[in-house]
């Protein structure tokens, strides 16, 4: 009917501009995601001149500690990280007097300075940054959550789109719905794609609830920020 045709067609449209807003940003968060699955990796990589070294007369932890402490008197100490593996160097991360900036320190097992990392520009970090905020703070972080909420759209007008007919007998037939019509004709290609989208769609529809989800987790922390309890 003229009626069904009509809002096949709206619903069509929302469901092609929905693309385009969503495919961009959606690839961009499959990449960094995919990247920061491998943070152990490359955090080893990018700390590889802070390991393989000797570990004879290694000190305590103690003294490790002393060692960054004297380096870099003006800085807080704030965490202590084991080596991973023997010949590893002690990573001591430290914060500024600002209360903001930090800064990674490797301590040989000596109990030698060997150097800094910056963790704000470390490698999984820019990446965890792109992945949840664009590097556009807050903003990019609703413009994320923005993308989540059209991708379902995006997945609710495309159920609707491939939902498939009645057969003749009343009964609709596997055909369209586990795998593509095959008959010949110019839409073979469209129907190959209703059926890879439908198949394929409940992954990107866990992805933005469970996306949604943290971002509201996120605001509430930005909101309610924890307050470290005042030094004595």
């Amino acid at each position: 009917t003229m009626d069904s045709t009509a809002l096949y067609r709206t619903i069509w449209r929302w469901h092609f501009y929905a693309g385009l807003f969503v495919i961009p940003l959606i690839l961009i968060l499959a990449t960094t995601g995919a990247i920061y699955l491998f943070k152990l990796q490359v955090d080893r990589w990018e700390e590889r001149a802070f390991q393989d070294l000797s570990d004879a007369h290694a000190v305590s932890t103690n003294l490790q500690l002393d060692a960054a402490i004297k380096a870099f008197p003006e800085a807080n100490f704030q965490s202590y990280r084991l080596p991973e593996r023997p010949g590893d160097a002690a990573m001591i991360r430290q914060t500024h007097r600002d209360g903001h900036s930090m800064q990674d320190v490797f301590v040989s097992p000596q109990g030698n300075v060997l150097g800094t990392l910056d963790p704000e520009y470390r490698i999984q970090k820019i990446v965890q940054d792109i992945h949840g905020q664009l590097l556009l703070g807050h903003r990019g972080s609703w413009i994320v959550e923005l993308a989540a909420s059209w991708a379902i759209v995006m997945i609710i007008t495309g159920l609707y789109l491939w939902w498939p007919a009645k057969e003749a007998g009343g009964m609709r037939g596997l055909a369209g719905v586990v795998w593509p019509r095959m008959g010949k004709g110019r839409h073979v290609t469209l129907r190959r794609q209703d059926v890879g989208g439908e198949q394929n769609g409940t992954a990107p529809s866990k992805w933005a609830d469970s996306g949604m989800a943290a971002f509201g987790l996120r605001m509430r922390i930005a909101d309610n920020p924890l307050k470290s309890a005042p030094s004595a």
